[in-house]
């Protein structure tokens, strides 16, 4: 999860499944406190700096939740 929010900032729940990452592991590092859930399949970890714009970045990113931030910018 460290690398995936590192990349991408706010991630959705397609793209942690693309790296493996179950969604039950999510759902376990909200209820520890290490993840923040921003809107319904989008999330950052707790101890990353919130943006203004972190629901609008969840927004678009839910519109195709799969692809990464580089994938939709090399298209």
């Amino acid at each position: 999860m460290n690398e995936l929010s590192s990349s991408e900032g706010v991630f959705t729940t397609a793209q942690a499944q693309r790296l493996g990452i179950p969604r039950d592991a999510l759902a376990h590092a909200c209820a520890a406190g290490r993840a923040e859930r921003i809107c319904r399949g989008a999330y950052r970890l707790a101890g990353t700096q919130s943006r203004e714009t972190d629901a609008l970045a969840a927004i678009w990113k839910l519109t195709d939740p799969a692809r990464f931030t580089w994938e939709r910018q090399a298209a």
